[in-house]
């Protein structure tokens, strides 16, 4: 009797599961239409088009006509003028910087190696291209589907902790919520990236299997090479995680695959002639550089210094304050006791997230809310995750109290 009766409720249930799935999808679809619709044409692309015309072979005057006749089929006059430094005050260091690589191939040769050292993002727009696909649309369409991919993953991750209606708002909410959302219109490496790191943390959280995760995690580094500091994070909390956190690792494991997670990041320097963390630098942080191989112009200690109190000023406006706070609230909802940190893989995930966003930002003070993106995210997602938890186990107490 008791089945027959349950049977009309698991079937509304399903069917809420099954609509909730499909609004999923359509929100995920409206984002990407987005994302392809209205690009946001950074001037990341013109060296990303021009690593993969690198690839295909061309070189010197080829390869820069190539570029920019790709740049000016894709993008819209407003943008093309903003890649290119036509527009602004030609004084300015980054319009002075975009005209020089537009007038002289040299220059944007030189700037490769900054670009080649993320080898994956270039080799899926060169697959595309080669599938016909024009490469400034390529660059486009690979962050918005790993975007859209993202979405999914979190709404199914959300799934195994609320409700459909409460998952379907959370994610759809995260994913258009800066400084998630822009990733899907930017033509960088960041949402691909972002992608693999979610997908590492949820392996390694939800289904408890630290070899696969590390194996996401390697690739995101392919991606993008910081991502070896959350990856370093990550591996100290499978060591230090003890065995009721189902994600306990042995020490020489640890170690190996850290060997390993730096080795590729040297071996992608070499092989794509990169010119060294201190050129990156300061290319990155103090000044962009039109032509690398003739170095960087040294910088004084105390100029360092200035930068970083100056940067550090900076982070009061940035999203680092805000995700350590709900990185340190999800610790709070989640755990009774600090020593129990040990026990909780998702626990464990957000003190390595922690620790990255500070590691991060001491190496790059630069971009937080895109090189700290996925350590912003491991700290939302077990905070929304911790919610759930607490709404579970806060339900029959309630029960109980109102029986009593």
């Amino acid at each position: 009797m008791d089945a027959v009766e349950d049977r009309p409720a698991t079937t509304r249930a399903r069917r809420e599961d099954i609509l909730a799935w499909v609004l999923m999808l359509a929100v995920v679809l409206a984002l990407v239409g987005y994302a392809l619709y209205r690009p946001a044409g950074n001037a990341d692309l013109v060296d990303y088009i021009a690593t993969v015309h690198q690839w295909q072979g061309k070189s010197g005057q080829a390869l820069s006509d190539a570029t920019y006749a790709d740049l000016k089929a894709f993008l819209p006059q407003s943008l093309y003028d903003d890649v290119t430094g036509v527009v602004g005050d030609a004084t300015v260091n980054r319009n002075a910087y975009l005209r020089e690589l537009a007038a002289d191939p040299r220059a944007l040769t030189e700037q490769i190696p900054f670009y080649s050292v993320k080898p994956l993002y270039p080799a899926l727009m060169f697959a595309l291209t080669t599938l016909g696909v024009q490469i400034g649309f390529a660059s486009v369409l690979i962050s918005a589907v790993a975007y859209g991919l993202l979405g999914l993953l979190l709404f199914a991750w959300f799934r195994r902790h609320l409700g459909p209606w409460r998952s379907l708002i959370a994610a759809s909410l995260l994913l258009v919520s800066p400084p998630f959302w822009i990733l899907s219109r930017d033509s960088t490496p960041d949402a691909v990236c972002l992608l693999l790191i979610a997908s590492a943390l949820f392996v390694l959280v939800e289904l408890r299997k630290p070899i696969p995760a590390i194996a996401i995690l390697f690739v995101a580094i392919l991606a993008r090479p910081n991502a070896v500091v959350i990856t370093g994070a990550l591996l100290l909390a499978m060591v230090v995680a003890r065995d009721a956190s189902g994600i306990r690792i042995r020490w020489w494991v640890a170690g190996v695959a850290g060997v390993a997670a730096i080795g590729l990041v040297l071996a992608l320097q070499r092989l794509s002639g990169n010119y060294g963390l201190g050129v990156l630098f300061y290319h990155a942080v103090i000044a962009y550089l039109p032509y690398p191989t003739e170095g960087a112009p040294a910088v004084a200690l105390s100029e360092v210094v200035r930068i970083y109190a100056f940067r550090v000023v900076q982070l009061a406006t940035s999203p680092v304050p805000l995700f350590t706070l709900l990185g340190a609230l999800a610790l709070y909802l989640r755990l009774d006791r600090v020593r129990d940190v040990l026990d909780d893989a998702a626990a464990l995930a957000v003190v390595a997230a922690l620790v990255a966003i500070v590691l991060g930002w001491l190496t790059y003070p630069n971009e937080p809310e895109r090189i700290l993106v996925g350590s912003f995210l491991a700290a939302i997602v077990v905070l929304i995750i911790s919610t759930g938890r607490r709404t579970s186990a806060a339900a029959p107490a309630r029960v109980l109290a109102e029986v009593a």
